[in-house]
């Protein structure tokens, strides 16, 4: 079930990538998406695995992703980076309490 919050998560950072470029033209916003889509999309991988470090990789993009975009969010209230800014902190503390869990339950 928690993989599921991982792929939705890369679904949208690599559509705001894209939504970023088309928007500006700015091939940044578009690498960026796709890399955070792409570390989503690694940490579904594995926490479907069962792989003890999926939670991490979640926890540890959910915090960049936050971290990234929360100073954009304040500087002008624009939909996506306001929206990655709240679901990357939201998704951040969710992951860092499975992986707690995680790591308590083995």
């Amino acid at each position: 079930m928690s993989e599921h919050v991982a792929y939705t998560m890369s679904a949208t950072c690599t559509l705001g990538g894209i939504i970023g470029y088309v928007n500006s033209g700015s091939r940044i916003s578009f690498i960026a998406g796709a890399s955070f889509g792409a570390l989503y999309f690694l940490s579904a991988q594995l926490i479907s695995n069962y792989h003890k470090n999926g939670y991490d990789v979640a926890a540890a993009t959910s915090i960049l992703l936050a971290a990234s975009m929360i100073p954009r969010a304040l500087k002008n209230f624009r939909p996506v980076p306001t929206t990655l800014s709240i679901l990357g902190s939201a998704t951040a503390f969710y992951y860092i309490k499975k992986a707690v869990e995680f790591r308590n339950s083995a």
